[in-house]
This record gives structure tokens, sequence and C-alpha cells, in this order.
């Protein structure tokens, strides 16, 4: 067994293969990362009650593009519950069909070209690669929790329309940039149309930072900070309304 070990070994060393690996964050740079997030006062001193930005904590390779194509054209049904983001002036959030391709892959990417392409139940989707991040979570923070994907082509002006989150809400800058600009909770909760005020926060969000509030409306953009690439993040939800830190 062991010459068997080593002769392979060997032979790998002198014709190195040329297939690409997508780097991914392990299991243990999640429960770090949410664990220290968990522990942060900024968060305690947040919670419900404004947004807060912290830049420059996330896992280096939260999730990369090239993970997530391998991930959907490893298993298509990936996307059987993806959907484009589309929005106008007075329809609000509506959620439409991917492009067709026959690679899925290409019909990713080539959605995401027109507007922002929503993963939901990115936990359950892509376990290898998100399980992780959602079980950190839920260990950190001791309360339900969901995780979409969101990724938005270059060229799109506007990747989500204004809306209200009624959940605490943590945003993980997974590649590029977003302009995200926050208001003030509404009440009612905000219609389709609606223009929010007053506004809480304007903020480029650029990998690998996060965002996180609650039950705030936002309405966010992509932004050309870095030319001819597209933005995702992670966008991770608690259904708890108590503070974990009291």
């Amino acid at each position: 067994m062991k010459a068997s070990f080593y002769i392979v070994v060997k032979k790998a060393q002198e014709k190195p293969s040329r297939k690409r690996t997508a780097v991914r964050a392990t299991d243990a740079d999640w429960q770090d990362f949410w664990e220290d997030l968990a522990a942060r006062p900024e968060i305690r001193d947040a919670w419900r009650q404004k947004p807060c930005v912290l830049k420059g904590i996330a896992p280096a390779d939260a999730l990369t593009l090239d993970a997530l194509s391998a991930a959907v054209d490893a298993d298509p049904s990936t996307l059987d519950d993806a959907a484009r983001v589309a929005h106008g002036a007075t329809q609000g959030w509506t959620n439409v069909a991917l492009d067709d391709d026959a690679r899925p892959s290409r019909r990713l990417r080539a959605s995401s070209s027109s507007a922002s392409v929503l993963l939901n139940h990115g936990g359950v989707a892509f376990p290898a690669l998100l399980g992780g991040a959602c079980r950190a979570a839920l260990d950190a923070f001791e309360q339900p929790v969901g995780l979409n994907v969101y990724l938005t082509g270059e060229d799109v002006a506007k990747a989500a329309p204004a809306h209200t989150d009624r959940q605490e809400v943590f945003v993980v800058q997974c590649g590029g940039a977003k302009r995200w600009r926050v208001f003030a909770p509404p009440h009612p909760p905000l219609r389709p149309g609606a223009l929010p005020a007053p506004l809480s926060l304007r903020q480029n969000l650029r990998h690998p930072s996060c965002l996180t509030f609650w039950g705030f409306s936002t309405l966010t953009n992509a932004c050309n900070l870095v030319a001819n690439v597209r933005t995702f993040h992670l966008f991770l939800n608690s259904h708890s309304r108590r503070n974990p830190h009291a």
C-alpha cells in the first residue's frame, strides 16, 4: 500500500493536473466567522436598531463563481428553485424564469447578465458549498436561519428593487461590489412603487465585507467598482426577534 501511494504522488508531481479546482471556505472557516460575528459588540448594539457594516471580515473564499458554476453543472436540479429578479415602477419584486441553455452554468451566467439571479435555500441546494455556513450560523446565534445567493451581472444597473426585509439580515459580499441604500423601517411595510425614507445607510459593500440589519427597507444597485466583474453575495436571514446577546 505504501509503495503504491508514493508511486501515485510521484506521477502527479511529474505531470501535474491542469484541472482547475474551485476553492471555497471550509466549515471551520464559517464556524470561526459566525462565532466572531456573534460575539462582536457592534452586532449586539445594532441588533434591531440600526444597520451595521463590518469590513474585511468575511471568509476569503466564502463563495466563488467557479465553485458555484461547478456545483450547478454537477447537479442541474440546483437551478429548479432559481429565478431572475424582475421589477418595474409599479410591479415591485417579481421572480421570473431563467434563460434557457443546455449547460446549467451558462444558463446561470446568461440570466445574471440582464438581472440578479436569486438562488433560494442555498444550504439545501448546495450542501457541500453552503451547508456548513448555515450550520455554523445556527450554532453561533442559536436561531433558525435561511440562506439565499444573489448573482448580478456587471451591466445590471439595479440589483433589486426597494423592498422590506422583516427579519435580521446578514449580507456577506463574496465577489465584486454592490451599492446598498438602507432606509428606516417603514410603517406599514413598503408597498410596490413607494419610495422609502429616511435614509439610514449608503454603503458600497466590497468583498470580503458584511452588512447586517433588521426590518429595514433596502434598495440595491450593482456597483462596477471593479470593471467586468459579476457581483454576488450571500443573504443569510434569522427569523427570531430575540437578541442573542441579551
